[in-house]
């Protein structure tokens, strides 16, 4: 486990450590603004990712977390969805299971709106979801999904 690495659990432990639902928003919101700044210090990388708007917007995650196709492997998609399986080191994921926290819960509150407006730079009608049956620890990857409504 590299620095880097360890910082950012260090860093999701200090801020999640005692949050009641107030602060998981508030953690929410400083994010979503984190996320639109970075797609605007980043705005050459939208432009040159390749494929269509799922695709793209596929690519926009894995290029914004630092990870690559094998570690987020896509499961199924046709042209209104794709769906992809996560298997890649998480410091939320480390940071709840050390705190004892349900990953559902914290996930749901605190990451799958900054990640839907993440996707929304490719195209505004694109949304991101989990499959929160399917998420880590509780399953072996994190089952996530982006589509057209």
């Amino acid at each position: 486990m590299d620095t880097t690495y360890r910082a950012e659990i260090g860093r999701w432990i200090s801020l999640l450590q005692e949050a009641d639902e107030s602060r998981l928003v508030a953690i929410r919101d400083v994010l979503c603004i984190k996320r639109l700044q970075w797609v605007e210090d980043n705005a050459a990388i939208l432009v040159s990712l390749k494929g269509d708007d799922l695709e793209r917007a596929y690519k926009l995650i894995l290029y914004k977390i630092g990870i690559d196709e094998q570690e987020a492997p896509v499961a199924f998609k046709n042209e209104r969805r794709i769906v992809f399986h996560s298997k890649n080191q998480c410091p939320m994921l480390t940071a709840c299971m050390a705190l004892g926290l349900d990953t559902r819960k914290i996930c749901r509150r605190v990451l799958e709106i900054p990640t839907d407006i993440l996707v929304k730079q490719v195209n505004e009608e694109l949304r991101f979801s989990r499959n929160y049956n399917t998420i880590r620890p509780y399953s072996s990857y994190c089952e996530e999904v982006i589509s057209f409504p």
